[in-house]
């Protein structure tokens, strides 16, 4: 390897990692991935071109502009943009950024342009020589300019006033509000301070990548992913590893460009390297930020007239109309060529929308995807398949190659795995497209044929069988969705602690949303490869994945109809009126920037207050129809209340005998902190056991490590057999039942799908039979609904059953996992403060609940509470931990006067140890 190969990669290292820096600063701030960042750069350099070449500026003031523009453009989407949007999830604030970009990729195109060909100034004009390497200007520029701007960025981070209230601010934004810090201010200065790195790291890459405006107008997602690929070596958070990140990816690129002939083997590895460090992130909760959905009222919610039938089918009715009559008065062949592939869109757009909505993840890969099913399908039929089985082929390798890219990422924030689809989506047609596997042609083709009862030649024809197949898998979503297959995406979107808990493996079930919606893509792929005849390998760019995201948010996330809705707005006007160039910029930035701060749940949402108008109003909240016979829950009485007396289910008792959970020297460290340390419990079969003790205990690490929800030292035990290597999901499925404090369980679920998906702990899911087999053919949708109903009704929540579990009050929530444990039909109930927030005379309800559990269910329970009154009339034992030590067990009358637990939790204030005494001792 040469001096100069190195020293060329090292110099476009430096320019990846200044890139990255402004994706890192945003990101450790907010979580937000800055998908706008490229374009934004591209904007200032195209500024900084225009007055440097066209007006003659100096080139110093014209950078200057150019840093500025980038910078108040930095400002003004946090603060039009970020702000509007609020506490939205990640994801949401995410694609918001698409739309920036597009926004201000309009702003670029629509400056005055120069000649094509020009060369990019650059601070440094001459050649110059150091030792045995000489550097061209534009080398010299990037090696001067970004280093110190990096190891500015870097120092006033480390060493000054500002740079540790941006620390700290990242590190808790309420903490640095209350200290009296305008977080909302630091907030702004990052973006301010993003937007001018992004531009200076755009002015000294693109003279390295062709120096012209023709390389200017080519930024965009491929510069993008090398930014991302730096922040993600940096694993997201550190400045100089972000720098060093963009170092070895320079010099990997430089060693790909010397050592292979195929330019695109550069972009494979950028890939290769973003996979590798999204995989070294650690491991994050996917559901921080998880965002109401506004699903509406079920329309069981309406009372059965006419009026509410032609407002609930009438959008619906509607819409069949329209599509299947279109073609009959759109006659031009150019005109139903574009109906189409708009039908077409449709479907890639749906499996985008599901993917999202449902099971939280973002990919920007998918007409990359839809790009390898019209490329297998090409290929099959080339070999002599028929062109129904090229469509089959199509889709299961799409399904395959998502599959390939979800297994390492998956266990990531659904924002961070779309660094991994932009990824593939850069490198598959610059190339993946381009290897012998896929062919030697430049030019594929797929010939149409009679394919039934269509004659697939006319463009009427193919238009009608790509409907009719767009409208069967839509069928088949619908079922999948109102599964257990659904119901466990959607769990995994909402809480993945809590899904584990409830046997759900959010690693394998993001893997499977992925491969469905790449087998649809992929589908997708084909049908548009049968419509073009002719197509070539380079058609399915990257700018096509981003703009499919667009139409599934402005359509709605999770709404099949939404996707409908989302191409006709972004793709019709366009496709019918191509001669306007900028008009698709326009309609998607600010389309999916208006709706995204207006109606968050896109035009889907709108279609849905539009039919509940004219609906009329709806029946009060409380009331249900329930198996034909409607529920009235105006009756003020707490849901606990009788609770007890339905808790009658009969089951094998096991009191008193062989221990049911035996934990043996678990330790769990966070760094150097011990939370638990060499702590030993075991618990007998039927037995209720408390935990206590101050605030960071170990109580609910403890839960955790039992549960498998955190990694942990030392072995566990349940009934006597050895669980400690088996994850939360396979422990839930063997009988442990996990819940927690904060009681959010699925927001936006309903009561019933909450307890269907607890009911369906012990089932194993399979989304192709849950996609083509009928329900009355299996038995097991018919046994969940048994459970779920059985505890439903047992716990008097059949008021609620269609209420999301968003605007439930806490003490309802509490009942729903009381129903939940029911269903589940687990035998060792770890339960986590399960009185948080209840009044107190609920609170006095618990005991009684808890020996219902033991004595109808065979329950083992393990209980993580702070009232101690409470506790003394419900547990059989009491176990104080402090600092991660078991420091008292034994029956409550003794840990309670335990001079170490007084010293170390009660105090010494009787009424602090009795606080529920009195009460509980009268019931």
């Amino acid at each position: 390897m040469s001096i100069d190969l190195v020293t060329i990669g090292l110099i476009t290292g430096i320019t990846y990692g200044l890139l990255g820096i402004g994706i890192t600063l945003i990101y450790r701030l907010s979580g937000t991935l800055n998908l706008a960042q490229g374009d934004i750069g591209a904007f200032g350099g195209a500024v900084v071109m225009l007055l440097a070449v066209r007006y003659g500026w100096p080139l110093p003031i014209a950078l200057l502009v150019g840093v500025l523009g980038g910078a108040v453009i930095g400002g003004l989407t946090e603060i039009i943009v970020m702000k509007r949007l609020g506490n939205r999830s990640a994801v949401v604030l995410m694609v918001a950024t698409l739309g920036v970009g597009q926004l201000v990729t309009l702003l670029r195109v629509s400056l005055p342009g120069v000649e094509p060909f020009a060369p990019f100034p650059t601070v440094i004009n001459a050649p110059i020589e150091i030792g045995p390497v000489d550097l061209t200007g534009a080398e010299s520029s990037a090696l001067i300019i970004a280093p110190i701007v990096a190891v500015v960025v870097w120092w006033v981070l480390s060493h000054t006033t500002a740079g540790a209230v941006v620390r700290a601010t990242a590190a808790n934004r309420e903490a640095t509000r209350l200290a009296g810090i305008d977080a909302s201010l630091v907030s702004t200065m990052v973006w301010v301070a993003a937007g001018a790195i992004a531009v200076v790291a755009t002015t000294t890459a693109v003279p390295l990548r062709g120096g012209t405006a023709v390389a200017l107008a080519s930024v965009g997602p491929g510069l993008l992913l090398r930014g991302f690929a730096a922040s993600a070596i940096g694993r997201l958070h550190s400045i100089p590893m972000t720098l060093v990140g963009g170092l070895v990816l320079g010099v990997g690129e430089a060693m790909a460009i010397n050592y292979f002939t195929d330019p695109g083997v550069t972009n494979l590895v950028v890939f290769v390297l973003v996979v590798i460090g999204l995989a070294r992130l650690p491991r994050q909760d996917s559901d921080d930020g998880t965002r109401v959905h506004d699903v509406g009222r079920p329309w069981s919610d309406w009372p059965s007239t006419m009026r509410v039938q032609i407002a609930r089918f009438a959008p619906t009715v509607m819409t069949i109309s329209a599509i299947v009559a279109l073609p009959f008065f759109v006659t031009s062949a150019g005109n139903t060529f574009q109906l189409a592939r708009l039908a077409v869109l449709v479907l890639i757009v749906a499996a985008t929308t599901v993917l999202a909505g449902w099971s939280g993840q973002v990919s920007l890969a998918q007409y990359a995807l839809a790009g390898i099913g019209a490329i297998v399908s090409a290929r099959l039929i080339d070999a002599g398949a028929t062109w129904e089985t090229s469509l089959v082929g199509a889709a299961v390798v799409a399904a395959v190659a998502a599959a390939l890219v979800a297994l390492p990422t998956s266990r990531l924030r659904g924002s961070q795995l779309a660094i991994a689809t932009l990824g593939l989506s850069v490198m598959a047609p610059a190339w993946l497209f381009r290897q012998g596997i896929t062919g030697a042609e430049q030019v594929l083709e797929v010939p149409r044929v009679d394919f039934g009862v269509f004659d697939l030649v006319s463009q009427r024809a193919y238009y009608l069988f790509v409907v009719a197949v767009v409208a069967v898998m839509f069928l088949v979503l619908t079922v999948i969705g109102r599964r257990a297959t659904g119901r466990r995406w959607r769990a995994v979107r909402d809480n993945e602690r809590a899904a584990a808990a409830f046997g759900i493996s959010a690693w394998r079930t993001r893997v499977a949303a992925f491969a469905l919606s790449g087998g649809l893509a992929g589908l997708g792929g084909g049908l548009l490869a049968g419509l073009l005849v002719t197509f070539r390998r380079g058609e399915f760019t990257p700018e096509d994945s981003i703009e499919i995201v667009v139409m599934a948010v402005i359509g709605g996330l999770g709404s099949l109809g939404g996707a409908i809705l989302g191409v006709v707005y972004v793709g019709a006007l366009p496709a019918f009126f191509s001669d306007l160039s900028s008009l698709q910029l326009l309609v998607s930035g600010v389309g999916l920037l208006v709706l995204l701060m207006y109606f968050p749940d896109g035009l889907a949402s709108i279609v849905r207050r539009a039919q509940a108008a004219l609906a009329g109003p709806p029946r009060p909240r409380g009331h249900a129809e329930v198996s034909g016979e409607r529920i009235d829950a105006t009756a003020p009485a707490t849901p606990l209340d009788g609770i007890v007396e339905r808790l009658t289910l009969n089951v094998d008792r096991h009191r008193g005998g062989a221990a049911a959970l035996s934990v043996v020297g678990i330790e769990v460290r966070f760094g150097a902190v011990a939370a638990v340390e060499d702590v030993d419990l075991t618990v007998r079969a039927g037995e209720i056991v408390g935990l206590i003790g101050a605030n960071g205990a170990g109580k609910s690490t403890l839960l955790n490590a039992i549960s498998g929800l955190q990694p942990a030292r030392g072995r566990v035990e349940l009934g006597g057999r050895d669980i400690s290597r088996l994850g939360a999901e396979r422990r839930a499925r063997l009988g442990i039942c996990r819940t927690f404090q904060d009681a959010r369980l699925f927001p936006n679920l309903t009561v019933r799908e909450t307890v269907l998906v607890a009911a369906a702990t012990r089932e194993r899911d399979s989304v192709m039979l849950d996609a083509l087999v009928p329900a009355i053919w299996r038995g097991t949708e018919r046994r969940l609904a048994e459970r779920a109903d059985a505890a439903i009704g047992l716990t008097g929540l059949s008021r609620f059953v269609n209420e999301p579990c968003a605007v439930l009050s806490t003490g309802t929530r509490r009942i729903v996992e009381v129903a939940c444990l029911v269903a589940s039909a687990g035998h060792v109930l770890l339960l986590d403060e399960p009185t948080a927030g209840l009044a107190q005379r609920e609170v006095e309800q618990f005991p009684p609940i808890l020996h219902a559990l033991r004595e109808h269910l065979g329950a083992t329970v393990v209980i993580v509470e702070h009232d101690v009154a409470m506790l003394s009339h419900a547990c059989d034992r009491l176990v104080c931990l402090e600092a991660g030590f078991v420091i008292a067990d034994g029956p409550p009358e003794q840990v309670r006067h335990d001079p170490r637990v007084i010293e170390s939790y009660l105090g010494p204030d009787a009424v602090a140890i009795s606080r529920s005494g009195v009460v509980a001792a009268d019931r």
